[in-house]
Formats: structure tokens, sequence, C-alpha cells
């Protein structure tokens, strides 16, 4: 095993798409007439076989059949799927009916049906989602993406996604007009997996909310399970919309405490979605593979203060968040037996200063923001960016 120093960086590197109390700000590009076209360009984080897309739509005031598209695309900055330089068009149609809603359009074929062929995609592949109305629909309404000045604010970073990303055109393709903001989009594959994508990106699946706990509920103390990738150095954790004053252990998987400190008071946080980062008074090295606990408890008697965390619904939809699907909300009662909830995630999160780089650098896939430069010596020494 070799440790190398770097960083410090987050993992998860988790940016919190909206207040926790609150919804992210939201803009709109609409479709109301047969030449309208919205496209959204994703780039592919993990190689599979495309089976559906998520969609957001905002107000709809007429109702109607929407033909979503996937291209696999060669220029980012070019039209729809009929412009030429792209490949491998599948698409579905559905109806979109009025309200707010989260859509799920697939299978996505070659010929929208069922049995049609489904787009394998690689690694790398910049997709575009082409959206526009079915053939003699009269639909008319928005399709909603994440408003990047408000997003960086909230999030305290830029909103993530290739650039550029949102297209609108209003002649059938001729022209397109560019749109600075975060896709509000997803792509599943065939394997109930999604697209690897920055938390802000996936957001509807989130139902951002604090847990509020204190010495004498149930449960009185809460975090995340996780198993790291790779043997990493831990020299402290991240915290979103935590309030109150609480103890931070990282336990072993025999439940062991390795390392603990308090977080100390925080007052006048009237939004509940404040970051902030805090250190151990030592590192600790965490052996890749092994299980491991990182949680809070609470030192007022009774509930009031916690933590903010979210739940998308699905473990397999953790996926598509940095850290992966084996990190996962846990808690415990009186120090009894851990409840595991493998579809929910607690914003607490490790602040990592060293890596094993004894493993090829290209296995950390879920959360390390880390790439293999140089050759010879200097082979194996990670970059942070």
């Amino acid at each position: 095993m070799s440790v190398v120093k770097i960083g410090p960086f987050e993992y998860p590197e988790y940016r919190l798409a909206r207040p926790i109390n609150g919804t992210i700000s939201k803009l709109a590009l609409v479709i109301n007439g047969a030449s309208d076209i919205i496209e959204y360009n994703i780039s592919v984080s993990a190689s599979g076989t495309i089976e559906n897309v998520y969609i957001e739509t905002g107000t709809v005031t007429a109702s109607g059949d929407i033909r979503v598209a996937i291209q696999r695309h060669d220029d980012v900055a070019n039209g729809p799927e009929t412009h030429g330089n792209g490949s491998d068009v599948v698409f579905a149609t559905q109806t979109v009916g009025t309200g707010l809603v989260i859509h799920q359009f697939g299978p996505l074929t070659d010929d929208g049906t069922a049995s049609g062929t489904k787009m394998t995609v690689s690694q790398g592949d910049v997709l575009s989602i082409m959206i526009r109305r079915g053939t003699g629909t009269s639909f008319n309404g928005e399709f909603l993406y994440i408003n990047s000045a408000a997003a960086a604010a909230e999030t305290q970073d830029q909103v993530p996604s290739i650039t550029p990303n949102l297209y609108r055109s209003t002649d059938g393709g001729s022209n397109w007009t560019f749109f600075q903001g975060g896709v509000n989009a997803s792509i599943e594959y065939d394997d109930n997996t999604f697209v690897k994508q920055d938390a802000a990106v996936v957001e509807f699946f989130i139902n951002p909310s604090t847990t509020s706990i204190g010495l004498n509920t149930t449960p009185d103390e809460i975090g995340n399970r996780f198993i790291p990738e790779t043997t990493i150095e831990v020299a402290g954790f991240v915290t979103y919309g935590d309030n109150g004053e609480a103890n931070c252990k990282i336990y072993d998987a025999s439940d062991t405490v390795l390392v603990e400190r308090k977080t100390g008071t925080h007052g006048g946080d009237s939004t509940d979605s404040q970051r902030r980062k805090h250190y151990f008074a030592s590192n600790v090295v965490l052996t890749g593979g092994q299980v491991y606990r990182i949680t809070l408890s609470y030192l007022n008697a009774s509930a009031g203060d916690g933590i903010a965390g979210v739940d998308v619904g699905d473990n397999l939809r953790l996926e598509a968040f940095p850290g992966g699907k084996e990190f996962y909300r846990t808690e415990r009662t009186d120090a009894g037996s851990w409840t595991d909830v493998d579809d929910q995630r607690f914003l607490l999160n490790l602040i990592v200063t060293g890596i094993d780089v004894t493993p090829t650098i290209n296995n950390f896939t879920r959360g390390f923001p880390v790439q293999q430069i140089g050759s010879g010596i200097n082979a194996s020494v990670p970059r942070i960016f």
C-alpha cells in the first residue's frame, strides 16, 4: 500500500442543487409550435445501453404527444438529430399532460417501439436529448432547466454539465439559441443504473429534508454507511444544513471508533443550508473494500437539531451521484444495532487528504476526482480537478 498525500477534497464530491428547505431556481424552455425543438447535451460517464430518459415539465397549458430522441453527438454546438453529423438516433413518444411532472420516456429505440433496437453508448460520448412535438399534436408547455446563476449561489460552485449544453430552435433546427444553465434530465440504462452526473443534474429525484434528532430521540445517531473503493486517508468531514452541536464519529465494521470530534454549536442558521468543514485532531486511514460508518450524535436532549439528507427512491439511482450506491443512510438508537436505508443519504461527507495509488487510478469511479498523469515515476500521481 502506498498512500500519496493529495487534496484535500470532499468525498463524495456533492454539490447540493437547491436550498435544504426550498426548491432550486428553475427556468423554462417552451415548446408551443410544430417547429420548436429543445436540445439538452449530456456527456456520458459510463458505458451502457440506454433504456429511458427522465425529463421534468413546468406549466403545460395544452397536453399532447412529445417525441424525445437521443443522438450520439459529434459536435455539441450543432443542432438536432437531423443535422447530419451525428448517429444512432433512438426515440420514444408519449402523451404529456398538464402539471409539473417528472416524465419517463422509454424504452428508446430506433423505431420508437418496445421491440426496436436500443442505443449502446461508451464513456466519453456526448449525447443530445432532443425534445419536440409528436406528429399532429398541439402540445404547449414548458421543459425546465436549472438556473445557473441561482444554482451557483446555492451550491457555492458552478452548475455541472458540459458547455454548451442547452439550445432551443423555433424553425425546425435551422437556427439555434443557446441558454446558460444546467440540464434537468437523466438517462437510465437497461440494467437500471443511471448515467453518472452531478447531483444537481439529477436533482429532481431528490427530496431534501432535515432529520431532527437529540440525545433522547429515536434514532439518536445518524449518518452514512460507505465502502471506499480504494484505501484513503481522511482528515475531517463536511456537513450540509446541520444545526446544533454534535459529535462526529467514524466506525469500522466491528463498530470500533477510529476517530471523533465535536462540531461546536452553530447559531443563527435560519435556512439550514450552510456547508461547513470540520477537521479531526489526527488523520485516519480507511482500507478500500471495507465497510465504515460516519455518524453524528446531537447533544441536545430533545429533537431540534439535525442534518440535511436526500431520498432518491431507489438505491440504483445513487449510482448517478458521486459516491455511488454503497454510500447511504445509516442510523441507530442507544448504541444498538444499525439500520441502513439504501435509497437515502445524509449530506455528511469526508475530507480526503490521501489516496492509495497502488491500484489502477482509473478504478476511482464513485466520487474521487483524480486522474493519472505523467509517465514513469509520475505515472501514478493523482491530480485534483
